[in-house]
């Protein structure tokens, strides 16, 4: 990725909150291209420009950026919270 990192666009705002109140796979499959542009390509660009820099702190250390996001699993304290 030779993309530099300029920060998220402020669709990215807009994105998150829209997907907040359309949580479901068909909206996201619409929104597709705009989870990509406004999303991804930002993040792997600044997962990329941190590489460098994390090597220098652990040259040990892997880096690889991810194409996307498979699954997401939620967290909680409490199973009751998943019904």
């Amino acid at each position: 990725m030779s993309d530099k990192f300029n920060g998220f666009p402020p669709a990215a705002i807009q994105f998150l909150r829209t997907l907040r109140e359309n949580n479901s796979k068909a909206w996201f499959e619409l929104h597709k291209p705009d989870y990509r542009n406004d999303l991804l390509k930002p993040l792997q660009a600044l997962t990329a420009g941190l590489g460098s820099l994390m090597m220098s702190i652990d040259p040990d250390l892997e880096v690889a950026v991810a194409a996307e996001v498979k699954i997401c699993i939620p967290v909680s304290t409490t199973l009751a919270t998943f019904k």
